[in-house]
């Protein structure tokens, strides 16, 4: 940091309050986190809205990986207190990228306190001014299940596994379908309100219930879903402080159902789905299976559903690539979890659309792309002789470390040139040692 100071960077790093360090070696008395470590990146909930002065300085941010960097920059702001800094070093070629995201971003404003182009990168201090925090500590929930009244049993189900749990007790639990008996005893709502038989205006009705939900976090989901006993703590544990996000959902058969998805076309033509494995990126096409999720409810009234989109009309893809233009993607809560039940026909084709208890196909697990490709690296211009050392080097750890992690080693090393050339050499000519030593030891005992 001391090359930044003619810049006025340490005035910024003195600052009174609470700094935090995204990386691993935080300076000073700041507090490190390494949000690498974290499923989804996401921080333990005691770090939201804590700081004073947030950096991501030690790495250039998310090193040109945008399918990356929109989770991680959602995670960081959310470590800022209601009016803070956010210090960024990032590649001059992320500006648009990365300013665009802050910038469009419902429920902040943003401004440029300080800023430093060093030509390859910037360095940036964003003053964030968080709106409405309140609603991001509440933890009171609206609970909403769309029914056609022909799974009465399974409605009731699902109201009781809210309402045995202690914290359930008080939450608000809206039905959007037919009365019946045995709901009323539970003490909820119905939304009241006719829709046209003909067409499955499922967006429609999902809007509507959001601007009848009284408490600030929103749960929606069909009438196949009961909560599990750890819904409660697992938002506990991960966090009041999220605009959209879904939860690990499971069959009674033990299976994982999708609920974080990607249409393999990548764009809003319906194509074929997969069922995302991994929870550290997003890619084109990336959607919250809209059978369940949970939404701020401020959040839904501003960005609502496209209510002329119908059900298995893909309206759950839209909705999740609206909520992205406006810089809030959806995020995975590992910690609570829900059971859904797939029946008959419709069953039997989400089994085959998802390959539902089966493992996952190679695209299904890939290598997040990066935007660019990287920067191959220059050209070693070895001696025929160091050339050798290296090869035998390799040849020899090969057996002891895997072919990949030996060439990973000599290809470190090759980097390095001469200096690490005598220590190849070194190491090699100890390892023909020990093993000719092994050899005269098995003719001597054998």
């Amino acid at each position: 940091m001391s090359a930044l100071a003619s810049f006025d960077l340490l005035s910024t790093a003195t600052k009174p309050g609470k700094h935090a360090w995204i990386g691993q070696y935080a300076p000073l008395d700041w507090v490190g986190l390494n949000l690498n470590h974290g499923t989804n990146y996401r921080a333990s909930s005691v770090h939201h809205q804590r700081y004073d002065v947030v950096w991501y300085f030690e790495d250039w941010f998310h090193e040109g990986d945008l399918h990356r960097m929109e989770l991680l920059l959602d995670e960081i702001v959310r470590l800022v207190k209601d009016d803070g800094l956010l210090v960024l070093r990032y590649q001059h070629q992320l500006v648009p990228a990365l300013k665009r995201f802050l910038t469009r971003r419902p429920g902040c404003t943003v401004e440029v306190d300080q800023e430093w182009d060093r030509r390859s990168e910037l360095v940036t201090a964003f003053r964030i001014r968080r709106h409405g925090l309140e609603r991001y500590r509440d933890p009171s929930w609206t609970f909403a299940v769309l029914t056609s009244g022909k799974k009465e049993e399974q409605v009731l189900k699902f109201i009781r596994s809210i309402r045995d749990k202690p914290q359930g007790e008080a939450q608000e639990i809206i039905i959007c379908g037919p009365r019946a008996a045995s709901y009323d005893a539970h003490k909820v709502t119905y939304l009241d309100k006719t829709y046209r038989a003909d067409l499955a205006e499922i967006s429609k009705k999902k809007n509507d219930i959001a601007e009848m939900a009284s408490h600030p976090n929103l749960l929606v989901c069909h009438d196949r879903y009961a909560l599990n006993p750890d819904f409660f703590d697992g938002f506990e544990r991960f966090g009041y402080d999220f605009d959209f996000v879904t939860i690990r959902q499971w069959l009674d058969t033990g299976e994982e159902f999708p609920s974080y998805c990607a249409l393999r076309r990548g764009d809003l033509v319906i194509s074929g789905t997969r069922m995302l494995h991994r929870y550290d990126a997003l890619y084109p096409g990336h959607f919250v299976n809209g059978g369940l999720f949970a939404i701020k409810t401020h959040t839904f009234r501003e960005l609502p559903l496209n209510p002329i989109i119908f059900w298995e009309q893909a309206e759950d893809v839209e909705f999740t690539q609206i909520l992205r233009d406006h810089s809030l993607p959806p995020r995975m809560n590992v910690f609570s979890s829900s059971e859904t039940y797939l029946e008959g026909p419709r069953g039997e084709l989400t089994r085959r659309t998802y390959r539902i208890g089966l493992p996952p196909l190679p695209d299904e697990q890939v290598d997040v792309p990066h935007n660019s490709p990287e920067p191959a690296p220059p050209e070693i211009q070895l001696s025929t002789t160091v050339r050798r050392v290296f090869n035998s080097t390799e040849a020899v750890l090969r057996p002891f470390l895997g072919e990949a992690r030996a060439s990973r080693i000599v290809a470190s090393l090759q980097r390095r040139k001469k200096m690490t050339a005598a220590l190849a050499l070194l190491l090699m000519f100890h390892m023909l040692t020990l093993m000719l030593v092994l050899l005269i030891a098995i003719r001597v005992f054998l």
